[in-house]
């Protein structure tokens, strides 16, 4: 779960980068699109509950698709009016991704080592906010801009989709 958890959080720590990229001027502006297009994690997390019953791997296959959708859409997005649905669909994956991971990381430890698993993946979860921004910036190269950067990433949550459907 590490693994996952360092992929995930780009698109979260970033919305004002975003939507000033996809021209929305002002700290306030950018907050009420961002507060909007958040729903989408309160949908995601309802839409978990009433699909826990699928393997995991097809839940990990809907959220790297959610997440892909969202990434792709925003990099390719003209302007914040079409950005803003399309980073509602990659809220909706990030709604589903941390109860599905919880839920992964739980079912692999036996009930006596459950906090210290949980405990190790916190710390795997916030090290990837952390590290969000350098890998951003390793992905960018100093040749892509930041929503570019974006939509490669969303390029390969779409083959991590793939690869967990598969399994």
């Amino acid at each position: 779960p590490a693994a996952d958890a360092v992929a995930l959080p780009s698109k979260a720590v970033q919305h004002g980068r975003i939507f000033a990229e996809l021209g929305v001027s002002t700290p306030a502006r950018i907050s009420w699109i961002v507060a909007a297009a958040s729903l989408g994690t309160v949908i995601g997390g309802y839409t978990y509950k009433q699909m826990r019953p699928l393997p995991v791997g097809w839940m990990l296959a809907i959220v790297f698709a959610g997440f892909g959708i969202g990434y792709v859409g925003v990099a390719l997005a003209p302007n914040w009016i079409i950005g803003a649905p399309l980073d509602a669909v990659g809220q909706f994956a990030g709604g589903m991704a941390i109860p599905t991971l919880i839920a992964w990381a739980l079912a692999r430890y036996p009930l006596e080592h459950r906090a210290r698993g949980m405990g190790f993946w916190g710390a795997a979860f916030f090290l990837g906010q952390f590290l969000n921004p350098p890998v951003m910036t390793a992905i960018a190269h100093g040749r892509l801009g930041f929503r570019q950067s974006t939509g490669v990433l969303g390029l390969a949550c779409f083959a991590l989709a793939a690869v967990a459907a598969w399994r």
